[in-house]
């Protein structure tokens, strides 16, 4: 019998959609865990890195009925078979997760473990991936930090560092809600299917994204910006940005064709 400890019951409930980690490179040394932020209200002050960015049940997995898992394979359906074979190896947790649920259910058993243990894979699964993500980009962080690019000439360095780039542009909490609301021609209830299903559809294009970055890595320049002003680099709640200068307001429901990526390491 499966023996869990505390830990592994516990329901995480507080996602952070920027790294905590991340964020620290902008705290001051007085206050190492603090960062300065610019709050929706305009006043800036200073606050811990795990209590911004963060929102309760972000990447909580909800129950996904056939009409959520058609919107599902219809987007990744639209992407190169290589990368619908990543999306399934990468997702099928979640599936399989539901029926093994389902199953439980419907033999009208009560168990407190095993309602334990699904809640808390429900809380945290998607969060974990991200979280293993992190880890496994850290050391490559750490030497752009220290103006070491060549970090980047590992082929797995830079794949892994691309799949990171590609979701820091898609798990933000503004990518999702642009996401979700952008198109007015979408009917009602074709958004909220969206929305109940955000959390799984983001996590698959931030793969597309990341692999795009990675399969044109050859033909991409790559530039790392060393800033020697007395002007910090900032970043923000969607770190991940494209500043071409062709994307303009005006120009936000038009197919981008044009991508000039930034993504702040620190000041």
């Amino acid at each position: 019998m499966t023996k869990f400890s505390d830990k592994d019951l516990e329901v995480q409930r507080n996602h952070h959609y920027v790294w905590s980690y991340y964020m620290k490179f902008w705290a001051s040394k007085d206050k190492p865990k603090e960062v300065w932020h610019l709050d929706q209200r305009g006043a800036i002050h200073q606050v811990g890195t795990k209590a911004i960015n963060v929102e309760q049940d972000f990447y909580k997995s909800v129950t996904l009925t056939q009409a959520h898992m058609n919107i599902i394979r219809d987007f990744s359906g639209c992407s190169p078979e290589f990368l619908q074979e990543k999306h399934k190896d990468d997702l099928t947790v979640f599936p399989e997760t539901q029926t093994l649920k389902n199953h439980y259910h419907q033999s009208n058993k009560k168990d407190v473990l095993i309602n334990k243990v699904f809640a808390a894979l429900e809380s945290k699964t998607m969060e974990k991936m991200y979280t293993d993500q992190e880890n496994a980009v850290r050391p490559i962080i750490d030497s752009l930090a220290n103006e070491d690019i060549s970090v980047l000439n590992d082929k797995d360095n830079m794949e892994k560092f691309m799949l990171f780039i590609g979701h820091q542009t898609t798990r933000t909490k503004s990518f999702r809600n642009l996401f979700t609301n952008n198109n007015s021609a979408v009917p009602d209830w074709y958004k909220k299917l969206l929305a109940e299903c955000s959390w799984i559809i983001s996590y698959m294009i931030g793969i597309n994204i990341g692999y795009s970055f990675f399969t044109t890595r050859h033909e991409d320049t790559h530039t790392l910006l060393v800033n020697d002003t007395d002007i910090a680099f900032i970043t923000s709640d969607n770190p991940s940005i494209n500043v071409h200068p062709s994307l303009t307001l005006d120009s936000i429901n038009d197919q981008v064709i044009h991508c000039d990526n930034y993504f702040p390491i620190s000041p």
